[in-house]
Order: structure tokens, then C-alpha cells, then sequence
């Protein structure tokens, strides 16, 4: 499906989520502590987990200590992580934001797409903490060239909405190149801005993307075709037939950057690879507890 978004999104590419990681990323931690003020507690800890020099993890224990990372757990593989956590040892992942830690915005990514918010609201979820779109404002990440993506790209996040809004309800735009929305007259839209052909769009009807549940949504994007998962479930599948554009501007979370229009919800989990992700990964990454 090709053609423009609503009009609150053109003519200037208007259409429009960021926390710490789990402790399988031991920089990640130390960096995201460092943004929180906090250096305390957790630090003192972690040094004896990772080297793996505590009784528990020389005795084989089950706690997370370095005797699962020495295994090759499946959560430290490229398959990815259930939940909202962040995987560990894939170079494609380019942004992760898993919402756990108050007072900070960072990518668990490694890439250092750290965004930075005018307030950052959270609220329980299936895993801890999530964003909550109704007390965040301004979320928003710098232009990187890692998140330039020009060919193919993954998008996958978790959703909770809490109503059908009355336009578009925003829950990723990176500026006009690529996002995901819920629309009142579509449901769960997801998009692109290629070159030459405007906006290409893969629509999900609303009766997949129940109000008030948790549901894994998932975009894909290799050049020829735009697809759309719900629960690692294929619903739409578009031919696309040009290249993603690049204009410099930030990416915004849980709203459109500059239009503003706010999601409604919550979002967790929230991850961006520079690859297409194949349907049992999308699978792995919409486990629940």
C-alpha cells in the first residue's frame, strides 16, 4: 500500500520510546548507573558476578552469575531475549530500550543511543517497569548513523494501549524514515519513507492489537516487502520498491517528532536491528512470563 500518511504527517516527514539493561550487560549496567546518580548497592556486587569468583557461581548455582554466560545461555545468543530484555552479541541490534530504571533513558544496545527525555514516566508491566505515554514527554534520541538504516531493518516493541485514540496514536517515529502508530480508522500501522514513493504502509486491523492487553508488535523491512507481526504472527505484507530515506532528524519515542501526537499506553521492550529479523526470532522476542 503506498501514498501518503494523514495529513498531520506531511509534507515534512512529520510522523512521528529508553532504560536501563538487564545485567547481561555488564557496560550497559555500569553506564546506566552513571546516568542515574546512583553507584551504590548494585555496583559493589557486580564486579564478583562477572568474574565469576563468588561461592554461588564457582558451586554452579542459579544465580545469575557468570556460570550462565560462560554456558551460552540462550538469552546471551544473537536469537535474542524474551521479554523486554536486551540480547547479548548481536551487531545488528542497533537500539534497545527496556524501561527499568527511573531517571534514565539509555540504549542497552551498546551502540550508545541514549535518549534523552523532558520526563520520563513508568508504569508496571509484565517484566518490571514500562513507559507510560501519558506522563512522558519528549522522548527523543540524536540522529546516528546507526540508526540511518537504508535497507534492511527490524522493529519490535511491546504495546499496551488503553484506548482507540482519537487520530494517530504514535509509538515510534524516527523523523519521516520509519515508525509504528495506532490509527483510529487502521488499527497498527507500520511504515517507511522510501525514496521516490512517499510513505509505504503495512496496516494491522484493530481486533489484533486488543485494548487493555499486552500484545509483541513487529515490523520488517528488506527492500522489496514491509510486514507487520502481532505475537510473531504475520498480518499484512507489502511490496515496497525503493530505498529508506535519511534527513538528520532525532528519533521519538512514544510520540511524533515535531507533530507530537502521543501514544496511549504503555510501550516496553522496545528494540531496532539493522536486519530482518526471521519469524521464530520475532517468536523469541514475544515470550511472556
Amino acid at each position: 500500500m503506498k501514498g501518503r500518511l494523514p495529513g498531520m504527517y506531511a509534507p515534512c516527514l512529520l510522523l512521528g520510546l529508553g532504560l536501563g539493561c538487564t545485567m547481561a550487560n555488564p557496560e550497559f549496567d555500569a553506564m546506566a548507573l552513571a546516568m542515574s546518580g546512583d553507584s551504590s548497592g548494585e555496583d559493589e556486587g557486580r564486579p564478583e558476578e562477572e568474574s565469576g569468583e563468588s561461592g554461588e557461581a564457582e558451586s554452579g548455582s542459579e544465580s545469575e552469575s557468570g556460570s550462565e554466560s560462560e554456558s551460552g545461555s540462550e538469552e546471551e545468543t544473537s536469537e535474542g531475549a524474551p521479554g523486554d530484555a536486551c540480547p547479548v552479541g548481536d551487531a545488528t541490534l542497533v537500539a534497545c530500550y527496556p524501561f527499568e530504571q527511573p531517571n534514565a533513558a539509555a540504549d542497552g544496545s551498546g551502540k550508545g543511543n541514549h535518549a534523552q527525555a523532558q520526563a520520563l514516566g513508568l508504569s508496571p508491566s509484565l517484566w518490571g517497569s514500562a513507559l507510560d505515554c501519558e506522563s512522558s514527554e519528549q522522548v527523543k534520541v540524536s540522529d546516528s548513523a546507526s540508526l540511518d538504516i537504508d535497507l534492511d531493518l527490524t522493529l519490535a516493541m511491546w504495546v499496551r494501549p488503553d484506548g482507540v485514540p482519537e487520530g494517530a496514536a504514535v509509538w515510534l517515529d524516527n523523523s519521516g524514515q520509519y515508525g509504528m502508530f495506532f490509527d483510529v480508522d487502521d488499527g497498527f500501522v507500520a511504515w517507511v519513507l522510501t525514496v521516490g514513493d512517499g510513505y509505504q504502509k503495512a496496516i494491522v486491523e484493530h481486533e489484533h492489537i486488543p485494548i487493555g492487553e499486552w500484545s509483541h508488535i513487529a515490523a520488517t523491512y528488506d527492500g522489496d516487502h514491509l510486514r507487520a507481526y502481532v505475537n510473531a504472527q504475520p498480518r499484512a505484507d507489502e511490496e515496497v520498491d525503493a530505498g529508506l530515506s535519511d534527513n538528520g532528524e532525532p528519533m521519538a519515542i512514544g510520540y511524533n517528532y515535531p507533530g507530537g501526537e502521543r501514544c496511549v499506553g504503555l510501550i516496553d521492550g522496545l528494540q531496532i536491528y539493522a536486519r530482518v529479523l526471521g519469524q521464530d526470532e520475532l517468536a523469541v522476542l514475544a515470550q511472556q512470563p
